[in-house]
């Protein structure tokens, strides 16, 4: 299941394996990009905007990103998945504008809220500190929510925010 690729992708992270999440989203790409089930793309785009990956890999991911319906069933994953791929693409701007739509949206979870606020400071750090700093607060705010939730949400999800979190911080 793409649920398991994703829970793949954060493991790779988590332990610092940067060559076995390059080499996951290479084959999540081919796997999945002729692909017309929506959850399998925008897990293959979430997993593969995680992390920084070679240009050429960046526009394929925002190619899949493009694809993905604004409107219907996993619309507010998606939104949040193509606004991770735009900021992971460098376009900022357009990664603000999905990523506010993505922790705007009333349906959106409070993971969704948590990675969109983590993706919008990174995309603010170098036009808006203030606000950039505002989100990332946000962020951890839900992160240390989620951390005492009980039962615990799913480990990937965490590590997600987590690894978003950690990279917002350096910026």
């Amino acid at each position: 299941a793409s649920s398991d690729w994703l829970k793949l992708a954060a493991l790779h992270l988590k332990t610092g394996d940067q060559k076995a999440y390059e080499d996951l989203c290479r084959q999540m790409l081919d796997r999945f990009k002729g692909a017309n089930d929506t959850i399998a793309l925008e897990r293959t785009v979430k997993a593969c905007s995680v992390w920084a990956l070679p240009e050429e890999m960046r526009k394929e991911v925002l190619a899949l990103a493009k694809r993905l319906p604004e409107d219907g069933q996993n619309a507010s994953w998606n939104v949040l998945a193509r606004g991770m791929a735009e900021y992971r693409a460098g376009d900022h701007a357009e990664a603000i504008k999905w990523l506010t739509v993505s922790e705007e949206n009333a349906k959106a979870s409070w993971q969704e809220k948590g990675l969109a606020f983590a993706y919008q400071a990174m995309a603010l750090a170098g036009k808006d500190r203030e606000s950039a700093q505002m989100r990332l607060e946000q962020a951890g705010v839900l992160l240390r929510k989620a951390r005492q939730r009980r039962p615990k949400p799913g480990w990937d999800v965490l590590t997600l925010m987590e690894l978003a979190l950690e990279e917002a911080k350096g910026i």
